[in-house]
């Protein structure tokens, strides 16, 4: 689990070394098919591909939301543990004397 509140761009290319130079591979490839071999069938509308995009977005968008509210439940949830422990052993006050006194 992910728990600093910021990452490095260095951590971010560590986590994503290899899916990085996968997708580079594939584009290069792509695009040498494309510019060198003549293959013209590799063209796409840019409209499927903007549809695509937003909706991509809005999904991710609302399963960051989601993510939030959880990590906030938690913290509220481990708050009210750390409050109820503080209060558990919090000093007891020392007995009254007179009551405890017993004249033989």
């Amino acid at each position: 689990m992910l728990t600093k509140s910021r990452y490095s761009l260095r951590d971010l290319l560590l986590w994503t070394r290899w899916e990085t130079c996968a997708f580079l591979l594939l584009a290069a490839s792509v695009t040498a098919l494309h510019r060198l071999a003549g293959f013209d069938f590799l063209q796409l509308p840019w409209a499927p591909i903007a549809i695509i995009g937003t909706a991509v977005a809005f999904i991710i968008g609302f399963q960051n939301n989601a993510a939030y509210r959880r990590i906030w439940e938690a913290r509220k949830i481990w708050g009210g543990i750390d409050l109820r422990q503080q209060f558990a052993f919090e000093p007891i006050p020392e007995p009254i004397p007179a009551l405890y006194d017993v004249q033989v």
